[in-house]
């Protein structure tokens, strides 16, 4: 499994602007000189596509049927955002062909400040937050994939362009639930609830990409892998039946039925996830499905970039929780029950 990136590759797109008067034509009348080329600021990207929600995980590869949207802020300052030189929305169409200027329509500064330096950072998904204390903040709300490209230098007489590297700071988890018979399915019914009470605020430093989640928690929601609601008893989720004996060529497999995007939990200081769930049986309180994570790397200390399939076995006395990662970075894998 590998890690997912969104790379911004600025390139540089030429402009000329006539500025000043510094020249009698011979008729008494000075025409305008150019004192200094304007540098556009562009960028292309290589990109990591996203489904069709503008805020959802970021699939495959970007293409034509899909597009990366992303907040570039851009300043004079090495490491200091609080007054930006541009503030901007680049649309990206392509992996890696072709250079965007900022959005059509966007009247900001476009341009290089003459022969200074410029610094540049990435906000993924686009938000009109302001900059507070030198960080933007985003509110968790589980199906929003939250990404951050570190700052990098340049200019407009730059030979080598730089690459704004986009990385998750969320992670992902993908839940199936199986039980072995028609029976307990029935006994059991259709989940009507499923959430994880965690941090819900991603506060980034822009200077250098730290992330501070807080101390506060709220609720945080799964959503059908469908159709992008949240799971609750007009959008309930049906549990698999999948045989402990299958015949050969006749197996029954299990798909993802929800996911959530959640705060990166530190498997060093031994973190854990809980969700909470109900089925249309199980009563009024919701039930808790502790979640231990077991990494396949000793050296893994964070779940942030990591996706995790979680595989929750309803029983006839229990339910009880597998956990695999695929797809961004392999993890681990990890296991809870429910009495």
């Amino acid at each position: 499994m590998k890690k997912s990136y969104v790379w911004l590759i600025a390139i540089l797109g030429m402009a000329t602007a006539w500025t000043g008067c510094s020249k009698d034509n011979g008729n008494g009348i000075d025409t305008p000189t150019p004192q200094e080329e304007q540098v556009e600021i562009m960028a292309k990207s290589k990109a990591l596509t996203l489904n069709v929600t503008t805020k959802a995980p970021f699939e495959g590869t970007i293409g034509e049927d899909s597009e990366l949207t992303a907040r570039v802020l851009v300043s004079t300052t090495e490491g200091d955002y609080s007054d930006t030189h541009t503030d901007g929305t680049m649309i990206f169409a392509d992996n890696g062909e072709t250079a965007v200027g900022f959005e059509t329509g966007f009247d900001g500064n476009k341009f290089f400040p003459g022969n200074d330096d410029i610094y540049l950072v990435g906000l993924y998904p686009v938000t009109t937050a302001t900059i507070a204390d030198g960080a933007v903040a985003y509110t968790i709300d589980g199906k929003s994939d939250i990404m951050f490209a570190g700052e990098e230098e340049t200019s407009k007489n730059a030979e080598t362009a730089p690459t704004l590297a986009f990385t998750h700071l969320l992670t992902k988890l993908n839940i199936f639930a199986v039980t072995a018979d028609d029976a307990t399915a029935e006994a059991w019914g259709d989940i009507i609830e499923l959430t994880i009470t965690e941090r819900n605020v991603a506060a980034i430093t822009l200077a250098d990409g730290t992330v501070d989640f807080g101390e506060d928690t709220g609720s945080i929601s799964f959503y059908d892998i469908t159709g992008d609601e949240a799971v609750s008893d007009e959008n309930a989720l049906s549990i698999t039946v999948v045989p402990e004996e299958q015949e050969e060529g006749n197996e029954v497999e299990a798909e993802v039925i929800a996911y959530s995007l959640v705060t990166p939990i530190e498997l060093a200081q031994e973190e854990t996830y809980t969700l909470l769930l109900k089925t249309a049986t199980s009563g009024e309180e919701a039930i808790s499905v502790p979640i231990t994570i077991t990494p396949s790397d000793e050296d893994i200390d964070s779940t942030a970039g990591y996706y995790f399939d979680i595989t929750l076995t309803f029983k006839g006395t229990e339910i009880t929780a597998t956990a695999t990662v695929t797809d961004w970075v392999a993890g681990g894998t990890g296991a809870g029950t429910i009495e």
